[in-house]
């Protein structure tokens, strides 16, 4: 049978791992049969191989385990490869697993994280694949190839991020809001804490740009977004540009005072970068911005009441800038969210 299980492994890698050269070759100058043959190319591949029982339990781990997880391979003879995947990530493999065991597919794979002795974490990606007899079928064994994919997944994560930053100042972007605000609704609403939103408006930023041009203009919005980002400090905080010259700030778990006071320091530094604006005739004028604040004490549930919440911030900008722009409004607290079943908190 291990003559068997060595022809089937030698070809199942080959097919599986086109790339990997060396195997190839291996195969070619070596011709021995049985366990030694199996372990020559295991021993000789840039991935972690594996020999598995038909219930994941692992009866032959190649020396590229110390390099990929930080084991030794002995440590893992004898034990499940889920072992290996953080709990969470176990059901990608225990389903992998399933597949084959089920028969219905000669090949699977999973993508999970593995926890090496040192603290770090690596993603790792399985291919697995049912080896059986030629003429009844029965199972005879699984092998496992295993790559570090640590590299591809954090340049994943990259461009996720990219994908959710605008380009011109960096912050968080629309989708990357989109994203961010549901989350910390329902984290408000678990907490029983305060949700505050600030709608910030360059005030007369049409004139600056007819008057010093485009690019700027674009020099200009870059230099508040950094102000945003700096006065807006905790991990929990999301800065992100709203669009055109309106940049929005949620505050997790702040109530309204201190809500005020966070949009009161922010629009105070605006005017403190002394950006001369030139676009309308007051003398000595600076490049200013109007803020507008709304509260809520968000409930489970109740998310799709996130619009109304920003409905509230924007009326408060508008008063802002109505008022004579360069401060700061409050929502007023006669302005209600409706939360699905007509229940009204204020905002």
């Amino acid at each position: 049978m291990m003559t068997r299980l060595w022809r089937m492994t030698v070809n199942w890698l080959a097919g599986r791992r086109r790339g990997l050269r060396h195997v190839q070759r291996l195969e070619a100058r070596h011709a021995w049969e049985g366990e030694q043959g199996f372990r020559l190319l295991a021993e000789h591949s840039g991935d972690m191989v594996c020999r598995l029982a038909m219930d994941g339990r692992q009866l032959y781990v190649s020396p590229a385990a110390h390099r990929i997880i930080g084991c030794p391979p002995h440590a893992l003879v004898g034990r499940s490869i889920l072992d290996t995947a953080v709990p969470e990530d176990r059901a990608a493999l225990r389903l992998a697993l399933a597949r084959l065991l089920g028969r219905e597919t000669a090949e699977a794979s999973a993508t999970y994280r593995a926890a090496r002795p040192d603290g770090g974490v690596v993603w790792l990606e399985a291919s697995l694949g049912a080896l059986r007899a030629e003429a009844s079928g029965a199972p005879l064994g699984l092998v496992a190839i295993i790559r570090d994919i640590s590299d591809r997944k954090a340049e994943e994560v990259r461009l996720a991020d990219l994908a959710r930053r605008d380009e011109l100042t960096g912050l968080a972007n629309r989708r990357g809001l989109e994203e961010a605000l549901p989350r910390a609704w329902h984290a408000c609403a678990s907490s029983g804490r305060p949700l505050s939103v600030l709608l910030l408006d360059v005030d007369r930023f049409k004139a600056f740009n007819d008057c010093h041009g485009h690019p700027r203009g674009d020099e200009c919005l870059r230099a508040v977004a950094a102000t945003v980002a700096a006065t807006v400090r905790r991990r929990r905080d999301l800065a992100c540009r709203y669009g055109g010259e309106e940049f929005l700030v949620v505050l997790p778990e702040v109530g309204a005072v201190e809500a005020e006071a966070v949009a009161e320091r922010l629009r105070a530094a605006v005017e403190a970068l002394a950006l001369p604006h030139g676009g309308f005739p007051q003398a000595g004028a600076v490049v200013t911005a109007s803020i507008g604040v709304a509260t809520v004490q968000p409930e489970a549930g109740s998310a799709a009441a996130l619009a109304t919440l920003l409905s509230a911030a924007d009326q408060a900008l508008y008063e802002a800038k109505r008022g004579g722009r360069n401060r700061v409004a409050m929502a007023p607290r006669e302005a209600e969210v409706v939360l699905p079943g007509g229940k009204r908190v204020a905002a």
